[in-house]
């Protein structure tokens, strides 16, 4: 085997692994940049918060880049938050703010408050923590300390761009009266959503103009080893008995003999730790199915042109798939022999030859 063909074959997979994830990558970013909202936000289904205490208080939600980064990327550079908050009752007026998780717990302290640990969708679950407190809080519209806020009847938005630090979303009756109820939209908006969605496209498309090639090289170089060789024959047994072929013209004799052997010996206890013998198979497997999905493909195409199945990436294929029957045969307890790493099936027992005699013609002489 052609060391230089295995490497080719191992760079080309790798190559198509990552070029793949990279394609998915960007269809995944893709669908995100499409369902964006016409201001650029993308938003999730509105759900409905209550509490009977003065505050809704998000999680604390931690940002921190580094500044030694290579991109050079801050958190303001990569996108903005979005939150609509709309009070349950037409005529109460509600607050939305946003602030470091700091100064929300100094304003909040002595307050009773409710904090939203988990928000889930489909269904709509919410799960809260309430903070217990006898003080009434300020108006909190007064405070000096939100970094964006708005307050007001109907629907109250606010939108800010992410910066570092560690911040919260409070939402409160406006005159910071206890009994809130409210329904609540977040989004966000990348700015990066759409350079991200070209540069993953066009990594993942010249990941696999670089990998295919090689893969199905290396592929072909692994398949030309033609099929097995036939095991040597060995001669027919003194009186064995003929077979006769069918009378039908359409048939062709063709001496066919399938033959099963007990392995011998035997082991007690090998059965237990088959399976776990076999994971390094399967393993390797699994990057050979990828090599295999892209050289059937790339079959595909040729025989739809031509009509024919290049030689060699059909004895890749079937390597392939004899050395799967292999490992599943061992794992599946049909064999205590351990399986090759190999494409080919390796050597074979001698097989008994089985005489065939045409049907007796009009003549009686043998030949049809």
């Amino acid at each position: 085997m052609n060391v230089g063909t295995v490497v080719m074959l191992v760079v080309g997979i790798l190559l198509v692994l990552l070029g793949g994830a990279a394609a998915v990558g960007a269809l995944i970013l893709g669908w995100f940049f499409v369902v964006q909202r016409a201001d650029g936000f993308i938003t999730g289904p509105e759900g409905t918060l209550r509490t009977q205490t003065h505050a809704l208080v998000s999680e604390r939600l931690d940002l921190v880049t580094d500044d030694q980064s290579p991109t050079g990327l801050r958190s303001e550079d990569i996108g903005r938050l979005l939150v609509q908050a709309t009070a349950l009752d037409p005529a109460s007026a509600v607050f939305v703010g946003i602030a470091p998780v700091g100064e929300v717990e100094a304003y909040l302290s002595g307050v009773a408050h409710t904090v939203v640990t988990d928000l889930r969708f489909e269904p709509f679950e919410v799960t809260y923590r309430d903070v217990p407190g006898g003080d009434t809080p300020a108006a909190p519209y007064a405070q000096q300390f939100w970094v964006a806020s708005a307050e007001g009847t109907g629907t109250q938005q606010v939108e800010w761009d992410l910066r570092d630090g560690t911040w919260t979303v409070v939402v409160m009756n406006a005159d910071a009266s206890a009994g809130i109820g409210v329904d609540v939209r977040a989004g966000i908006h990348i700015g990066l959503l759409g350079p991200a969605v070209l540069a993953l496209l066009i990594l993942g498309l010249v990941l696999l103009a670089v990998g295919v090639p090689l893969l199905l090289a290396g592929a072909v170089g692994l398949g030309r080893h033609g099929p097995p060789p036939p095991g040597p024959v060995s001669a027919p047994a003194t009186g064995a008995t003929p077979v006769t072929a069918p009378s039908h013209p359409a048939a062709v004799p063709y001496p066919v003999h399938l033959r099963g052997d007990l392995d011998e010996p035997l082991s007690r206890w090998l059965w237990l730790v088959k399976w776990l013998l076999a994971i390094p198979h399967f393993l390797v497997l699994f990057f050979l199915h990828i090599a295999f999905v892209v050289a059937t493909f790339a079959a595909g195409i040729v025989i739809l042109f031509t009509g024919r199945y290049p030689r060699a990436l059909f004895d890749f294929v079937m390597g392939i798939n004899r050395w799967l029957c292999r490992v599943w045969a061992y794992a599946a307890l049909m064999r205590d022999e351990y399986p090759p790493f190999r494409l080919d099936q390796g050597a074979r027992e001698p097989i008994e030859q089985v005489s065939v005699t045409p049907p007796a013609g009009p003549t009686g002489t043998g030949q049809p």
